[in-house]
Order: structure tokens, then C-alpha cells, then sequence
């Protein structure tokens, strides 16, 4: 959690929370999860936030050789400490914040030479809160105008090293 120091009004663009990614939320480019429930027609990579909550649960196995694999489900969200209007669902509020996590599962590739690991991930967005409630997780039914076809859902990543 960060607060705005002095005269601040805001966290920096720089210092702020972002979510998603490679060593994140695996299931999500780079900023573009959250903040909250906020949901934009638009794809913006400006979703920062004040405050973050992000967890992880990998299971890895040994395939041969340097070849490791592993299943993965990556969760949690970012959120603004103060009411946006112009990104409604973005504060953070004791009483709803659980439902705002977003949930992302997948499975990857490891190439681990022991000096460093090259990381091939491919996660899908198993619960996303940017949707109305009731139609968050991947097997809800949606309403017409929110339904998106399998593949925008998922994510491929590169990375180097392990997320954590």
C-alpha cells in the first residue's frame, strides 16, 4: 500500500502499483488489470494503483534434461485508496475487495540452465472482475455485449528467472 507524500495528490505514474505480466498476473499484459472492477472500453495501459494484493501457487516438475514444466494460478488486483469518478469499481473497500481479485491459471515451460531460467508461461483469465458480478468467472454465461472469444482471454509470456 502506498500513500501520496507532501502537497501530493496522487502516487507518481512511476512508483505506482500496476498488475499483470510476466511477473505478476500471468494472465494479463502489463497494466492492464484493474484498478478494481474499473472497466474500460478502451485499452489503456494507465491502470495504476495505491494499493496491492497479488499471490501465487506454482507447481513445478521436471520434464528431462533442462526442460522443467509447471502449473500455475496467479491471484489478485490493484486498487485506488481515494473514489475516482472517472474510474468507477477502482477504490479499495473492506467489504467488496474480495470479489474484485482477479483469479488467472495456466501452464509453462522452463528451459533452467542452472546459471538462469527461461520462462515460457500461457495463462487464461479464469475470473475477471472487470465484469458484473455473476458473470466474473470463465464458465458464468455473459451478456451478449461482454462475451469474447477464448483466445483474447489468453496471455503468453516470456520472462527470465522465477516470478518470485
Amino acid at each position: 500500500m502506498a500513500k501520496p507524500f507532501g502537497n501530493q495528490t496522487v502516487m507518481p505514474f512511476e512508483t505506482s502499483f500496476f498488475s499483470g505480466g510476466a511477473n505478476g498476473m500471468r494472465a494479463w499484459r502489463a497494466r492492464s488489470l484493474g484498478p478494481g472492477s474499473y472497466n474500460s472500453t478502451t485499452n489503456n495501459f494507465d491502470r495504476i494503483g495505491e494499493a496491492r494484493i497479488e499471490g501465487n501457487i506454482e507447481y513445478r516438475f521436471k520434464v528431462f534434461g533442462y526442460l522443467e514444466g509447471a502449473l500455475f494460478s496467479d491471484f489478485g488486483n490493484i486498487w485506488l485508496l481515494q473514489d475516482n469518478p472517472a474510474k468507477p469499481g477502482s477504490q479499495f473497500k473492506g467489504d467488496s475487495f474480495i470479489s474484485e481479485i482477479a483469479v488467472g491459471t495456466g501452464l509453462g515451460a522452463r528451459l533452467n540452465f542452472d546459471f538462469f531460467l527461461v520462462r515460457f508461461d500461457l495463462g487464461v483469465q479464469t475470473k475477471d472482475p472487470s465484469l458484473p458480478a455473476g458473470q466474473r468467472w470463465i464458465y458464468e454465461s455473459k451478456d451478449p455485449g461482454l462475451e469474447t472469444r477464448f483466445g483474447q482471454k489468453l496471455n503468453f509470456n516470456l520472462g527470465i528467472g522465477y516470478p518470485f
